[in-house]
């Protein structure tokens, strides 16, 4: 099965967290300069994100799926309908003599 791509939406969302997660590991990863900072360690209690605001319109290719789900259940129920026709029509060929094989009693 084919990988699915990243949408335009879903790659900006990574990069912002992984900025944050880089913003995080600078503030974790500096090293103390003197003996005072190491007995008190810095914590950050606050974490900020940026916040994104995403617009909801459906997209375009729900409609298209729709479409062509239509178009393939119309497509399937015509040719059933016709095959069932042709086993009705055959039935009564033979059944009423108008073509005969030979070995079929009806």
């Amino acid at each position: 099965m084919a990988k699915k791509k990243k949408t335009r939406l879903e790659k900006r969302l990574a990069d912002l967290r992984r900025q944050v997660q880089l913003s995080q590991n600078a503030v974790v990863s500096a090293a103390p300069s003197s003996p005072a900072e190491i007995a008190q360690p810095k914590i950050q209690t606050e974490i900020v994100l940026p916040k994104i605001s995403i617009p909801f319109t459906p997209s375009q290719s729900s409609y298209t799926h729709l479409a062509l789900l239509k178009h393939d259940i119309r497509k399937t129920t015509l040719l059933t309908l016709s095959l069932i026709a042709l086993q009705i029509a055959l039935f009564f060929m033979l059944r009423f003599h108008i073509v005969k094989v030979p070995g079929l009693l009806y």
